[in-house]
Parts: structure tokens; C-alpha cells; sequence
């Protein structure tokens, strides 16, 4: 787990010091503008991580300690390395997600997103830090073998 836990602070923070400050410039006052040379310079002089999530047993819940889940501990770990406070924003859908990441809602995502080509088109993605096959479980009986995807839908 701490080698997980290094890892994920390792490419998060390459990956915040190499993003060029465009669509996430901090607005401020006309009179006192504020320009940071990167993303990472941002969140060290706000002293804010913004993360968008979502409610899932394995990514942030609520349990009767206080938040956790996988990728909220290793965005705590990555603020306390940075110095810095969270600010979890949880939208209402996935693809909001993904749509306030694309438009800089936040500094980044975590939130158990899957790796797919398409995404890779429009997303910087860190290396993952865990792969797993989806599998199908069905009763034993060679009659309730589903020979197609629209036969998981039958009861």
C-alpha cells in the first residue's frame, strides 16, 4: 500500500507541475490580477486541492470515522505532502465528472475512472495503479449460460 501511496503522489504531482495555466486561472480583482506560471504554483499559493469525486465504497464515503475510501486517502496523503487543504466537489452524474474536468472545474479527478481510448483523447491519465477484468458470474447449470450481452438482462 505505501508503495501505491508514493506512486500516486509521484504522478500527480508530475503531472500538476507540467500543466500550463489556462482554463484554470484563479480570477481575481482587476486591480490586483494574479498570475500563476502552473497549476501546481496555483494550488500552493490558494493552499486548496480541488477534486472532483464520487460517492462509491471504493473511492469516498462517509463512514462513522469520517471520509475515506481509496482515492480520498491518496488525495489526503498527496495535500498533506503538498501542504495544502482538499475541496471535494461531488457532481450528480459520472459524466459530469468528466465534463467539469474537461472545463477545469478542478485541479483534477479521482474518482475511479477507467482508462478507455476515448477518453484518452480528451484526458491526461496518470499510470494506473490497479487493473482488473470484468467478469461474468452466472449459475453452473449449461442452461443458464448467457451467449450473448442482452441475455444478462434476462431474469
Amino acid at each position: 500500500m505505501l508503495f501505491l501511496q508514493r506512486l500516486f503522489l509521484g504522478l500527480v504531482f508530475v503531472y500538476l507541475s507540467a500543466c500550463e495555466e489556462q482554463a484554470h486561472q484563479v480570477k481575481s480583482p482587476p486591480e490586483n490580477p494574479v498570475k500563476y506560471t502552473n497549476q501546481l504554483e496555483r494550488v500552493k499559493k490558494t493552499g486548496i486541492l480541488t477534486v472532483l469525486t464520487r460517492y462509491d465504497p471504493t473511492t469516498y464515503y462517509e463512514s462513522a470515522d469520517g471520509f475515506s475510501g481509496l482515492e480520498y486517502d491518496l488525495v489526503q496523503l498527496f495535500a498533506a505532502h503538498l501542504q495544502v487543504k482538499t475541496k471535494f466537489i461531488i457532481p450528480d452524474t459520472f459524466a459530469a465528472i468528466l465534463q467539469k474536468t474537461l472545463t477545469g472545474k478542478a485541479d483534477f479527478a479521482a474518482a475511479g475512472i477507467s482508462i478507455t481510448e476515448e477518453r484518452t483523447q480528451q484526458f491526461l491519465f496518470t499510470p494506473a495503479y490497479h487493473k482488473i477484468t470484468e467478469q461474468v458470474i452466472y449459475r453452473s447449470r449449461r442452461a443458464m449460460l448467457p451467449h450473448e450481452i442482452l441475455g444478462l438482462l434476462s431474469p
